[in-house]
């Protein structure tokens, strides 16, 4: 890679405290920040040469994808399930789209950020249809801004993964401050699917407030696919959780060397089918769901008992009524000695009897 014009420096996390700081990395923190033409990138996936090197090479050389042609549009929808995506519509050279674009730079590696850009071009015959001036307006109206589903200069919408219906930014945020409050507020989805990219930002414990759920499924069974597409339902179902909620979904045949380690951890047996548990990562412990409740083996016959009961048991997790806290048993703690008000024998003691 050094042949390619990229340099690698390590940092002791502690020892340079100086450092250390001015990166925002705790002490002794493991992390990769990749400095791209004045952008900071902080790299979340598995330390894997082969990985890594597959992220570098498909960094974007702007934080913000401008949409004007099939192949933008195409490579947007590729990203549905994958991603968080923010796209914006604007007036060429606006001050809210240079806003929108220092924004976007504070999130590169983590939110995908697109904009359509009015076009005031149209094509010949087009032209020669135009009778006025408020005709012109209409027409240079960005074609690409209707396909992608925005209305008004101006408008900004995230798509979170799974979730069908976007977020729309208020129509005052219009500021590189407000879009990043904006995008750090709601940026958080229901359900992510694990990769070798996302790797460390999906698997991690969870905020305080937060409840983390595990779905391991087989996406080539047939078990594994009808699994899949009810999650899919009760993540949309519930966007209302998100930043409460995260559901973390993981093919174990894209990690077949950590199969193993996570039946280990949790005591149970991925390869016999879908399992779904909701669980503490450091102290490896989770409270798994009973799978003979779901009828799997004719998934559209049952399609909404199903769905009943995984929803069940999703809002008993979030009244608190499943709890990781409830498994906890409390330690015995065993009586303090009675000190003896008597003060020791000394030596001079023993002489005095």
């Amino acid at each position: 890679m050094t042949k390619r014009g990229y340099n690698f420096y390590t940092v002791n996390t502690t020892k340079e405290t100086r450092l250390r700081k001015q990166e925002d990395v705790e002490k002794g923190e493991d992390t990769i920040h990749v400095y791209k033409d004045g952008y900071k990138i902080e790299y979340f996936g598995v330390r894997d040469p082969e990985t890594f090197v597959s992220w570098l090479m498909d960094i974007p050389d702007d934080p913000v994808t401008i949409i004007n042609d099939e192949h933008d549009q195409e490579q947007f929808k590729a990203l549905e399930d994958d991603v968080v995506r923010v796209i914006g519509y604007f007036e060429p050279g606006s001050v809210a789209l240079k806003e929108y674009e220092e924004a976007a730079e504070d999130f590169m590696g983590e939110v995908e950020f697109y904009a359509v850009v009015n076009s005031y071009v149209c094509d010949y015959h087009h032209i020669l249809s135009i009778k006025s001036e408020s005709e012109v307006k209409l027409a240079s109206s960005s074609t690409w801004a209707r396909k992608m589903g925005l209305k008004r200069v101006g408008e900004v919408q995230m798509l979170r993964p799974f979730e069908d219906d976007p977020i729309y930014a208020p129509t005052s945020v219009d500021t590189e401050n407000e879009f990043e409050n904006w995008v750090e507020e709601h940026k958080e989805p229901v359900m992510q699917k694990l990769t070798l990219q996302n790797y460390f930002n999906v698997w991690k414990d969870p905020e305080e407030d937060e409840k983390m759920i595990v779905a391991f499924c087989d996406e080539e069974s047939r078990e594994g696919r009808a699994m899949f597409r009810l999650l899919k339902k009760i993540a949309d179902e519930n966007a209302e959780h998100a930043g409460t909620l995260e559901i973390a979904l993981i093919d174990p045949d894209e990690f077949p060397l950590m199969v193993d380690v996570w039946e280990g951890m949790f005591g149970i047996d991925i390869e016999a089918g879908p399992q779904l548990g909701l669980v503490d990562i450091s102290d490896k412990e989770g409270i798994w769901l009973d799978m003979s409740q779901l009828n799997l083996d004719d998934p559209k016959k049952h399609h909404d008992s199903n769905l009943e009961v995984l929803q069940s048991w999703i809002d008993q997790i979030m009244s608190g009524n499943i709890s990781l806290d409830d498994e906890e048993t409390e330690e015995e703690i065993e009586p303090e000695p009675v000190k003896s008000t008597t003060p020791p024998k000394s030596k001079k003691n023993k002489k005095e009897l």
